[in-house]
């Protein structure tokens, strides 16, 4: 019946819904921690560097 169409069509609607909300959840999720992960990464290389900077100021003052 048509009428039975009708509500199987909305319920099949409500389900895509709730997974394209649930999809969305995720992705922010995975890419928030991609960018923690990132963040950590850049800190990491930053201090790093630093320490690379330091030791050629030492060295330059051994040099000199």
């Amino acid at each position: 019946t048509p009428g039975h169409a009708g509500v199987y069509s909305n319920e099949s609607k409500n389900k895509f819904a709730g997974l394209t909300t649930v999809s969305k959840a995720t992705v922010l999720d995975f890419s928030e921690m991609q960018i923690m992960a990132l963040t950590r990464m850049q800190q990491k290389m930053e201090i790093q560097l630093g320490a690379a900077h330091n030791a050629n100021h030492n060295l330059y003052k051994l040099v000199l």
